[in-house]
């Protein structure tokens, strides 16, 4: 059983939320409050699994509610509800944010991806690490719509343009992204329609989505690891991991590796934001130590930052197989289709490839395993002076 708290002091929408969600799903228990001093004293009893609560309401805004809430229960996860127009690039205490006013199938959407993202808090490492987040990226209302119209067979080319042209961030990022090294063609791309032409529409929300999370990382400084570096490596080792799965499995997988590709350090990012001293020392220890960084990682903060990639695009409902791409992309031989050729193995590969040629950050380069790659049937398309005759990778 799933426990989720509605947390609002304008009785109309808290009813409306509550029957809804019960509709949806008779095994949800849906508590109501409203006040957030209600809420906190349940939460201090039996912690919920979710909790939705308004931005404003009298006596503690939203932020602190969950703030709290974050720190009574680590593994909830919080949604901010709200028609404040400030939620463009960061949330604080809250996970998530559902804009005013929301279509059914909106809430349901994020509901239920907030409820599968919840799950991987089980694991404690990753738990204490969320609970410590003060500063979390958050897609603009605009993303969600692009999704649901490139997902929807019966969308037309002029309807997803139509979409695009209507939010100008969304628009250039995306013209942007057709006139990248990537996809660029004879001429350059100025409107909407010729982007999707350009892009494919299977890749236009990939793109769209690392450059909006990009952009909110890119006033950081980080020398040990340069935003505007790392945002290269993403590009680069996604365009090598969508040539190796097409060639091989097709332009659906080759999709997933491109989109995995172009967020598989976003961790980084939240970890250089939120424990930056802590981060930097780590990666200076991996450099000193000639280690991997997700093994310093893991013995600082009991979390690597694949893992925290993985929790935040679950919640924002991007595929599992992505998610898995992005999760086991250091070590696929620990993944759940570790015997076989897949977008994971080609973002292990085009990682690791990329790194060498051009490091993005001071981190020990590592070298492929030959031995597990021939194992499987990856295909050759690397050059042999990448291959190393031992899995140093593994360490």
């Amino acid at each position: 059983m799933k426990i989720i708290y509605i947390v609002d002091d304008e009785p109309g929408m808290r009813r409306v939320l509550g029957l809804l969600l019960r509709k949806l799903d008779s095994t949800w228990r849906v508590d109501e409050f409203s006040s957030p001093e209600q809420a906190l004293a349940a939460a201090r009893q039996e912690a919920p699994d979710l909790v939705l609560a308004d931005y404003e309401m009298p006596g503690m805004s939203g932020t602190e509610l969950l703030d709290r809430i974050r720190q009574i229960a680590p593994a909830t996860v919080r949604i901010m509800i709200s028609s404040h127009v400030g939620f463009s690039e960061k949330l604080s205490a809250a996970n998530q944010y559902l804009g005013k006013p929301c279509s059914v199938q909106e809430v349901e959407r994020r509901v239920r991806e907030a409820l599968a993202a919840q799950e991987a808090l089980q694991s404690p490492g990753l738990a204490r690490m969320a609970s410590s987040l003060t500063s979390f990226p958050v897609l603009p209302g605009a993303y969600y719509d692009l999704i649901r119209q490139l997902d929807n067979a019966a969308s037309s080319l002029d309807e997803i343009a139509d979409l695009l042209r209507q939010d100008g961030g969304l628009l250039t990022r995306v013209i942007q992204a057709a006139n990248s090294p990537l996809f660029r063609g004879r001429s350059t791309v100025m409107d909407s329609k010729t982007a999707l032409l350009q892009l494919g529409t299977r890749n236009v929300k990939a793109f769209a989505f690392s450059m909006h999370v990009f952009e909110g990382y890119r006033r950081l400084d980080f020398p040990e690891m340069p935003v505007e570096l790392l945002w290269r490596h993403s590009c680069t080792t996604a365009r090598l991991a969508r040539e190796l799965c097409k060639n091989v499995l097709g332009e659906g997988p080759a999709s997933d590796a491109f989109f995995a590709a172009l967020v598989h350090d976003l961790g980084c990012l939240i970890l250089m934001e939120n424990h930056p001293n802590t981060f930097r020392e780590i990666c200076q220890k991996a450099q000193r130590e000639n280690k991997p960084l997700r093994q310093m990682e893991q013995e600082a903060f009991q979390v690597a930052h694949q893992e925290l990639s993985a929790f935040m695009l679950r919640l924002w409902g991007i595929s599992e197989t992505v998610i898995e791409a992005v999760t086991y992309h250091s070590a696929p031989w620990d993944g759940p289709h570790a015997g076989r050729f897949c977008p994971t193995v080609a973002l292990y590969m085009a990682d690791i490839v990329t790194r060498q040629q051009s490091p993005p950050d001071r981190m020990p380069t590592l070298e492929l395993d030959r031995s597990y790659l021939e194992a499987i049937g990856a295909p050759d398309l690397c050059p042999s002076s990448t291959y190393a005759e031992r899995p140093s990778a593994r360490a």
